[in-house]
């Protein structure tokens, strides 16, 4: 598998890993990769994308990571925290399917916030659903290595969802 020397950039309409799954749109870029939404045209469902793209030198410590990130997230079943599915791969590409949150970022949420900062009293539910989500994947052992604004969402029920545990 080439990682790291993708054939063609990752298009809107394009089918990945064998036609399972169709890329909608682009959601986010970090740095670790590429996050999709995409359509499960097997199941026919919205799901999320996390391509890892290539930052690492070294191949194999890029899929070992991948592969880390999918096996631990993927035991967490918390209403707070985005769903992990599956590592999915092929020759050229490798991604976590996840949960498709429909909503916005609280990052993206601050920007529209008098003075870039929300009042106490509406956060404070996201709060108590964040301490509950972390609380539970502490007691499976597992860590959030990159927790910023930018990683809990809040979806369209206005409930929030921790993302991208890290690599």
């Amino acid at each position: 598998m080439t990682l790291t020397s993708l054939p063609n950039p990752l298009t809107p309409g394009q089918t990945v890993f064998y036609g399972r799954y169709r890329l909608e749109r682009l959601l986010g870029r970090g740095g670790m990769g590429d996050v999709w939404q995409v359509e499960d045209v097997e199941l026919d469902r919205h799901r999320a994308l996390k391509f890892i793209s290539g930052v690492y030198d070294d191949e194999a410590v890029s899929m070992q990571k991948l592969r880390r990130e999918a096996a631990s997230t993927q035991l967490l079943t918390h209403e707070h925290i985005v769903r992990t599915f599956d590592l999915v791969r092929d020759p050229h590409l490798a991604a976590i399917a996840m949960e498709f949150i429909d909503g916005a970022t609280l990052k993206e949420l601050q920007t529209c916030q008098p003075n870039g900062r929300f009042h106490v009293l509406e956060i404070r539910d996201w709060i108590e659903q964040w301490c509950h989500a972390m609380a539970y994947a502490h007691a499976h052992d597992v860590v959030h290595l990159d927790l910023k604004p930018a990683n809990l969402m809040v979806n369209c029920c206005g409930q929030l969802k921790v993302t991208d545990f890290g690599i």
